[in-house]
């Protein structure tokens, strides 16, 4: 037995943190680790702010005219703030390092949201703004850094190359070296304003000082100018959203395999906005608004929205008023093809009605159905977390509608097969 969870464990890490990890830092998928090219690089520091070594680096950055970004440890800005406060003053920017430098591979999906965001609080307490680069400790990622990303609203940024300034038996010769070795147009360089943290070597950002003048000097040299991230992070679209969306497509292709949920389609095969299920109801029973009683474990027709679908047919447009039309226009298409693929599928051929849940009920009655609370308060808090997250991913403005409209509370929709079938089956039923 031990075996076997030795097994699923490690198992259970490979798909947590080691793919996630891999997938940014070998392949920069949902990460930025280089600038595009423009004859320019971007100066980097981690680990701080220490009262030891980060007023030398920004001495040293001032006398070059030069700025920088620096990734700080929410506990170290939280005890020294004027350190924070004088790195803003001298036109650089902050990022978040995480809180205390934890290994995210170790942190479950609400630890990682929770040690970002406490990061980013602490840095907002001091500087007045939310930082928007994070780079995680190690540059160690995990599954859950994507929706992480996506809710916090922020960009992941790793490096180009290591420096190694912070290794036993570094020297700023060997630093320089290095650097000069691999520096190219894009590069984003990172060093490390401190040697608190594991494996760093003590004394060791000495040598990053000695060596910091000469890496300037050959940056100057080369004809780059050192470029303030937030040229790329407040411009480019997050990479970690494209990283999000591969994952839940292979999810959203799960998920529907597992549970027989089936696309409908068009009289010429094309998608609609609608997929569909044979379910049994598993609530309770209750008293209809359209008329009759849905019983526990009654066979429905259970409707689901084909949100890949729908994110291609709202690309590009965020107006409200707009997508309202986009969604209306395809509405008259994919009723009827509804009807018509239910009315051809024999395993609805005893079901009585058509049921759905939706955070976005809003205008259902014209289209026939009428709203049913969902009867737990529990299921109604997982429902709405849930939905809302599909919302963020898939629609255009998803963030910005949820905040415009405040919390929206999820809904049964329900129609009965019969209503369905006059209002949009041109034959008639079956």
């Amino acid at each position: 037995m031990s075996r076997y969870l030795i097994i699923y464990l490690a198992l259970a890490l490979v798909l947590y943190a080691v793919i996630p990890t891999a997938l940014a830092r070998l392949c920069s998928l949902g990460v930025i680790s280089r600038l595009p090219a423009g004859k320019r690089v971007c100066l980097t520091f981690d680990d701080g702010p220490d009262p030891r070594y980060t007023p030398g680096v920004l001495e040293i950055l001032d006398k070059a005219g030069v700025k920088a970004c620096f990734f700080v440890v929410g506990e170290k800005a939280c005890k020294y703030p004027d350190l924070v406060k004088r790195i803003i003053a001298e036109g650089h920017e902050v990022g978040s390092h995480g809180f205390s430098h934890r290994n995210h591979w170790l942190l479950g999906p609400f630890g990682t949201i929770r040690e970002i965001k406490k990061s980013f609080r602490a840095i907002e307490e001091i500087t007045g703004f939310s930082p928007n680069a994070f780079r995680p400790p190690w540059g160690l990622f995990n599954l859950s850094h994507p929706a992480a990303s996506l809710t916090l609203g922020y960009k992941a940024v790793l490096w180009s190359f290591m420096s190694w300034d912070w290794a036993k038996g570094s020297t700023p010769e060997a630093i320089i070296k290095k650097v000069k070795k691999k520096i190219s147009d894009g590069s984003i360089l990172v060093f490390h304003d401190s040697d608190t943290q594991p494996w760093a070597s003590a004394g060791s950002p000495r040598n990053m000082l000695n060596a910091l003048p000469d890496i300037l000097e050959e940056i100057k040299k080369r004809g780059y100018r050192t470029a303030p991230l937030k040229e790329f992070t407040h411009s480019r679209k997050s990479y970690f959203y494209r990283m999000l969306l591969i994952w839940w497509r292979a999810w959203d292709y799960l998920i529907r395999m597992a549970l027989r949920i089936e696309n409908v389609t068009g009289a010429d095969q094309s998608p609609t906005i609608f997929r569909l299920a044979a379910r049994r109801y598993p609530g309770p029973s209750a008293e209809l608004p359209c008329g009759g009683l849905l019983r526990h474990g009654e066979k429905v027709c259970e409707i689901h929205l084909n949100n890949h679908f729908i994110r291609k047919l709202l690309k590009g447009e965020a107006r409200a008023a707009a997508t309202g039309v986009k969604i209306a226009g395809e509405l008259k298409r994919s009723l009827p093809a509804l009807a018509g693929q239910i009315s051809r599928d024999p395993r609805f051929s005893e079901t009585e009605y058509i049921i759905g849940v939706s955070l976005l009920h809003r205008g259902a009655s014209a289209i026939g159905f009428k709203t049913l609370e969902i009867p737990s308060p529990a299921l109604r808090r997982v429902i709405s977390a849930y939905q809302e997250l599909i919302l963020k991913i898939y629609h255009p403005a998803g963030s910005g509608r949820l905040s415009a409209r405040g919390s929206l509370e999820p809904k049964i929709l329900v129609m009965r097969k019969s209503t369905l079938f006059e209002k949009y089956l041109k034959a008639g039923p079956p």
